[in-house]
């Protein structure tokens, strides 16, 4: 299983909870994970949001493998310049 804590501003699709967990072997499979428990999840997340995976931040690719036990934090991205 994979854990999750979802940020603030997405709580609104999660009915207000701080994390989950779900079956995923990368991070697409964990957005598809994700939107099938919160309709609407994966369209929110092609918006500007990362994951920090183990301390690693990481654009939403399906090349990111996670591992059983993986931490996944997603964050609000940051602009400016």
């Amino acid at each position: 299983m994979i854990a999750v804590r979802l940020p603030e501003d997405l709580r609104d699709l999660t009915q207000g909870a701080r994390s989950t967990t779900v079956e995923a072997r990368d991070l697409a499979a964990l957005v598809t994970a994700l939107d099938e428990q919160y309709p609407g999840m994966e369209l929110r997340l092609q918006s500007g949001y990362g994951a920090v995976v183990d301390g690693t931040l990481h654009a939403f690719q399906a090349s990111v493998r996670l591992t059983d036990g993986a931490q996944v934090r997603i964050v609000t991205a940051i602009s400016g310049g």
